[in-house]
């Protein structure tokens, strides 16, 4: 957040950004860890000004290592923690996000909704086991209707890319990789159901 306050202090006026991805998702369904730290903006000029190190930003702990694709994403990289990272996007559901305090900053968290659209639109071509288990998790907490609802908003073609590799990928492979995630009590199953979950969900769509 401190970044964000020296961006604001630089440049007068405050940036709009949410927060999603894995662990944002983890806070709303307990499904399972999640150390790295997606914060999702719309104007990637926005950017280059929020990097520690070009802009002499002190945090109590300075990023290990940076990243960047010099367009749409920075990445601030902490060894022992995982990553902090920036990434600039649109959102794709009507409601993407709702204020939330988290650990006393007012926060726009993003719905477990919008967390779950983004993936199928924006990684849909390269879905993931780990978000066939996000997905089947939301599934199970909160409904295969509003899952569904979520990821119309994503439009049929991007709908079809993550079909295409879903139905694609090896069951086995699926199965083993997120055995490797550190699963919340209650959510074991989906690691053996996850791929068969999304594959209902999509082809449903």
């Amino acid at each position: 957040m401190r970044i964000f306050e020296h961006f604001e202090q630089a440049n007068g006026f405050a940036p709009d950004w949410t927060f999603g991805g894995g662990t944002a998702l983890m806070l709303q369904i307990d499904h399972r860890e999640s150390h790295d730290i997606d914060l999702f903006l719309d104007d990637p000029q926005i950017l280059p000004f929020l990097n520690p190190d070009t802009q002499g930003i002190v945090l109590d702990r300075q990023p290990d290592g940076y990243d960047s694709d010099g367009a749409g994403v920075l990445k601030l990289v902490y060894a022992e923690w995982g990553e902090i990272d920036f990434i600039c996007c649109a959102s794709i559901t009507e409601h993407p996000a709702a204020a939330q305090m988290i650990h006393g900053w007012s926060t726009a968290l993003e719905t477990p909704a919008e967390i779950i659209a983004k993936k199928v639109y924006y990684r849909g071509w390269n879905f993931q086991p780990r978000d066939m288990f996000d997905l089947a998790a939301v599934v199970e907490r909160l409904g295969r209707d509003y899952a569904a609802a979520a990821l119309e908003a994503c439009g049929a073609e991007r709908l079809a890319t993550a079909l295409d590799v879903v139905q694609a990928s090896n069951p086995a492979f699926v199965e083993a990789i997120n055995g490797q995630l550190m699963v919340r009590s209650g959510a074991e199953h989906l690691v053996n159901a996850a791929r068969d979950i999304t594959l209902d969900v999509l082809r449903r769509l």
